[in-house]
């Protein structure tokens, strides 16, 4: 996470502002896709933040030794 944690979050950021950016558009259809698109970047940045290494750490103490 060290190495590509700071690359996704930028990433994730950059593309929110954009998709946040519809938000503001008149045209309703385009307001709620930007906000829902927005919306579902910050959830999938939560979960590739504090769920994958989670699950990793689970599967390499599931393990048996050897």
């Amino acid at each position: 996470m060290a190495s590509v944690g700071p690359s996704i979050t930028v990433t994730t950021v950059t593309a929110c502002i954009g998709f946040f950016a519809l938000g503001r558009s008149t045209f309703l259809p385009l307001r709620y896709f930007g906000n829902l698109s927005g919306i579902a970047m910050v959830v999938a940045l939560a979960a590739d933040l504090l769920l994958v290494p989670a699950a990793l750490a689970l599967r390499r103490t599931a393990r048996p030794p050897g």
